[in-house]
């Protein structure tokens, strides 16, 4: 068979034709790396032979750098609660449904318990009989203080005939003494003195009940004092009492009050799962009955929490009050700025992201919980050495695709390589520079960096140096942004003179 005889596959041709082509491309590259070296000879005889470029230099100085993270972000609601019931009770008809609105502390449904109701009635009856008991105990510490008071009348009274009987002992005494001589005297006779002496015994008979009665009035000024004391002692007990069965009343009060289940804080009802007549439960914390599903699930909407969730690489650089902008999916073309409100401080274990929170009022109900938002959040960097991004190249040929900087030295310029840390909107963090033996140095901020077209230059390049207008200006290595700014505005102007 001959080979005109056999036909090509479908498209050989073409795919023959786009080989052909190809080739040349593949094979440029190749042919420029066999004569590289020549090249860049050339390229540098010819470059002496033109003299020395001139080269426009900055300085590393000190700026608040802006790292701009973009992440997806959701919104939740500032608060979602699920609502359960505390009491056991059947469900009355309920109030509120969802998209319902309500205010804090609105009943939302009442449930029916009896019992508890019947002993509330009890703890309230108990109150009223231990208060009626105070009352009374109260009353006996009055009579008891009476009691007291007229004890003590009485004794006061027998310490008053004690005196006036010991003075008429005395006093018989006396004339018994004055009648025995008397009678040796024949003034007076036995009958006389005998009588006298009746006289004498008789008042210290009386001495000796006064005596008594008043031993007997101080016992009884005692014992209505301890009666006094018992009364009060009844009255703390009474009281107590009382505190007891109000506390035991509020109690179960309390438990009554949760038959009345209320809406904790201003939001909308968002779930609904309780229906006139359903017998309701407390929750098992973990199980799996019905009992564990909420009655109703309220949010607040006023204020919502958009998060994101930042990688590990930029979690270091946020900071609470940074700058940042919401791209909401459901509305195109708005922007909502806020501040970085919260983060989690700690990176999510699994993920290695940091949680951050960014609160936004909400105060048209245009957001809403699970909706999604591109979100720019301007991390800041203050203070950090910096370059221009222009100033900082990347060597894809080096190890580990090293960045490295031009620095001229002695009019001639040198590649540094450099180890280099945030990059933003105001340029590129630079943290140390290798020096020719392979050691890591912190930059000075002194040396020379060709600011721009540094690319097109190669090593040991003779160069002549044109301060930029960033240099002119940088005062022992610290430029503030405004200051910057203000002076280029300036220049647009008016050239600067060198």
């Amino acid at each position: 068979m001959k080979r005109s005889d056999i036909s090509d596959p479908p498209g050989f041709r073409d795919r023959i034709r786009l080989l052909t082509a190809l080739v040349p491309l593949f094979l440029a590259p190749l042919a420029t790396g066999c004569g590289g070296h020549d090249a860049k000879a050339k390229a540098k005889a010819s470059q002496e032979k033109a003299g020395p470029s001139v080269v426009e230099v900055v300085h590393p100085q000190r700026k608040d750098l802006t790292r701009r993270i973009d992440q997806p972000g959701q919104f939740l609601s500032y608060e979602h609660t699920p609502i359960f019931t505390k009491i056991a009770g059947f469900a009355e008809e309920p109030l509120v449904d969802i998209n319902d609105t309500v205010k804090k502390g609105q009943l939302l449904v009442k449930l029916y318990v009896p019992e508890i109701e019947e002993e509330l009635k009890v703890k309230q009856a108990r109150v009223k009989k231990d208060v009626a008991d105070l009352k009374q105990a109260k009353a006996t510490v009055k009579a008891s203080k009476a009691a007291v008071d007229a004890a003590k009348s009485n004794v006061n009274e027998a310490e008053a005939s004690i005196a006036r009987v010991a003075a008429e002992v005395k006093r018989w005494e006396a004339e018994d003494e004055r009648a025995q001589k008397m009678l040796k005297q024949m003034i007076y006779d036995n009958q006389t003195r005998d009588e006298v002496h009746k006289q004498l015994l008789a008042s210290q008979a009386n001495f000796k009940e006064t005596n008594a009665k008043y031993i007997s009035a101080v016992a009884t000024l005692r014992q209505r004092e301890a009666e006094y004391d018992k009364a009060e002692a009844d009255v703390e007990v009474a009281q107590a009492g009382v505190e007891l069965a109000q506390f035991e009343y509020s109690q179960w009060k309390a438990w009554l009050s949760y038959a009345e289940v209320r809406a904790p804080f201003d939001g909308v009802i968002t779930l609904r799962n309780v229906h006139t007549g359903h017998f309701l439960q407390p929750s098992n914390s973990g199980t799996t009955s019905k009992t564990s599903e909420p009655i109703f699930t309220m949010m607040r909407t006023d204020i919502m929490r958009l998060t994101v969730e930042v990688p590990e690489i930029d979690a270091v650089h946020v900071k609470v009050g940074d700058k940042a902008i919401a791209y909401p999916q459901a509305l195109p073309g708005r922007e909502i700025e806020g501040k970085v409100t919260r983060y989690s401080w700690s990176l999510d274990d699994r993920a290695r992201t940091l949680r951050v929170e960014i609160h936004l009022a909400n105060t048209n109900g245009i957001f809403r919980p699970g909706m999604y938002a591109d979100v720019s959040i301007y991390a800041k960097q203050p203070g950090a050495l910096t370059l221009p991004s222009e100033a900082v190249l990347n060597d894809i040929m080096a190890n580990n695709n090293r960045e490295y900087c031009m620095v001229v030295e002695n009019n001639k310029c040198r590649r540094v390589f450099v180890q280099v840390g945030l990059r933003g909107e105001e340029g590129v963090q630079v943290l140390a520079k290798q020096t020719p033996g392979g050691k890591w140095e912190d930059f000075t901020g002194s040396e020379a960096i060709v600011a721009t077209n540094a690319e097109s230059l190669v090593e040991n390049q003779p160069v002549q140096v044109k301060e930029s207008l960033q240099s002119q200006v940088a005062v022992a290595g610290v430029v503030e942004p405004t200051t910057m700014k203000n002076i280029k505005l300036e220049t647009q102007e008016k050239p600067a003179v060198h």
